[in-house]
């Protein structure tokens, strides 16, 4: 493997209409080498991921994707919030460097069955994950395909009212070299993502955001897009503030000992 030889090729659009986004961004990834893309779009186009996906099968070539949705996008330098706007990264890899998977929560035991070879030569795979939050198995889908594969798991919750906010495969049959076996392609699935062997690629890795759960379960009763107003009909920041038993402020000072508030 000569990694200085590989190229990732990307592209973005912000067209409000879904046929001219994804064209927009086949137009940018024309001659762009590699079997993998990955595809993230902002809420407005969710619904219409499956559609993306067709069009960029069609224009580049590229067989097999990952996509997820979320409330925005980030770019080269920039994030995108509240527009209509696509990002997509084509992966240079070897044939044999990923496995796609997508499903239940069975859907990490499905993958090392169906690939065990594969999944033990790689030893610790890099799995880029999205999983749909709603799901009552996401949790368990999670734990389970990090306890199958070993696997170093990035990605994360998709963030959309669409019923497929997540997919992964060819747009065909489940029964290809790179597929789980089973649950492959369209259709809402409670995850979905791409393994990715570190014999085939090396990657850095870094953490941008996380979170933590604090104090009890709680009912949002106010919101405004992703912000909190309420919890259990109180000001959220007040619930919060009793939650550390510690005085908090939003500027993250080192006497709240705690991050901003958003």
């Amino acid at each position: 493997m000569n990694d200085a030889l590989r190229q990732f090729s990307s592209a973005s659009s912000f067209d409000e209409e879904w046929p001219a986004n994804a064209n927009a961004l086949a137009d940018q990834l024309a001659g762009a080498e590699g079997p993998l893309g990955v595809l993230y779009v902002a809420e407005r186009l969710s619904p219409h991921i499956a559609g993306m996906l067709s069009v960029l099968r069609q224009r580049t070539g590229v067989a097999d994707w990952v996509a997820a949705a979320g409330y925005g996008v980030i770019t080269s330098g920039a994030e995108h919030f509240g527009e209509t706007g696509a990002a997509a990264l084509v992966l240079d890899l070897p044939t044999d460097g990923y496995r796609l998977f997508c499903g239940d929560s069975s859907a990490g035991a499905k993958l090392v069955a169906n690939h065990a070879d594969w999944i033990t030569e790689a030893t610790m795979p890099l799995v880029i994950t999205h999983v749909d939050p709603r799901d009552p198995d996401a949790m368990m889908a999670v734990e389970g395909l990090a306890d199958a594969t070993g696997g170093f798991l990035i990605g994360g919750l998709t963030a959309t009212s669409s019923d497929a906010p997540h997919q992964s495969g060819d747009g065909h049959s489940s029964d290809g070299a790179h597929s789980t076996g089973s649950a492959h392609g369209t259709g809402n699935h409670c995850i979905s993502g791409a393994a990715l062997s570190p014999l085939a690629i090396e990657v850095a890795t870094a953490l941008s955001q996380g979170c933590t759960p604090l104090g009890k379960a709680h009912t949002v009763t106010r919101a405004q897009d992703n912000v909190l107003l309420e919890l259990d009909g109180r000001p959220a920041l007040d619930v919060r503030k009793l939650a550390r038993n510690s005085p908090v402020t939003c500027s993250g000072s080192a006497a709240s000992s705690s991050p901003p508030c958003r």
